[in-house]
């Protein structure tokens, strides 16, 4: 005969609640990167505008704008897909911490100065049961939760990010078009200090 499955042990009601008041914790944590890392999508934006008004003033600016331009929304693309991994990250953890939680309700040892049998209502449990019979749950197709039921609202989480990505490629296909086409002038006037550096040139020669 094998050995009898041990059987868990309780669990107090203050470590169930302080487990769960780390995964309230958690969420937050994540709405604020959401929020911190959509300050710095918009603020780039704004920089590429301000880039783009710059390199358009005069035609010795182009080069450099261009350039910068390009250089920035790269950088604004790779954090963006940083801020999509982490998003995945968060969550991933935030259903393992559910499912321990869930886990630990049937335990859960209530102090009571009166003997009271109580039992758990398992209240995750049902939520989840009443969310999926209402079809408000989908599968999760890719990425750390895939296979598992999550929210459909969960996956436009991730819109934003993407939304970026897509716009900051686009701005980089648009100047770099607009770069191939003009490329005889911007060749001409590759440094923003040209006309100065031709004016001084000919003062030099006497203006001729």
């Amino acid at each position: 005969m094998g050995q009898p499955t041990p059987i868990p042990p309780n669990v107090s009601f203050e470590e169930y609640q302080l487990y769960y008041q780390s995964t309230e914790t958690l969420t937050d944590r994540r709405l604020a990167l959401n929020r911190w890392h959509y300050s710095i999508m918009v603020g780039t934006l704004i920089a590429v505008g301000v880039l783009l008004s710059w390199a358009t003033a005069a035609p010795s600016h182009a080069a450099v704008g261009i350039g910068a331009v390009v250089i920035l929304c790269l950088l604004a693309m790779v954090s963006a897909t940083y801020w999509i991994r982490q998003i995945a990250d968060y969550k991933a953890l935030n259903a393992a911490k559910f499912s321990v939680l869930n886990a630990m309700a049937p335990r859960v040892v209530y102090d009571s100065p009166v003997s009271v049998a109580v039992e758990s209502f398992r209240p995750f449990e049902r939520e989840w049961k009443i969310l999926s019979d209402r079809n408000a749950l989908t599968k999760a197709r890719s990425g750390r939760l895939q296979g598992q039921e999550v929210l459909r609202a969960s996956r436009a989480e991730f819109f934003i990010p993407v939304a970026f990505i897509a716009l900051f490629a686009v701005v980089i296909s648009v100047v770099l078009s607009m770069a191939f086409v003009s490329r005889g002038a911007l060749l001409k006037n590759i440094s923003p200090f040209g006309d100065s550096g031709t004016a001084v040139a000919r003062a030099k020669d006497g203006g001729k």
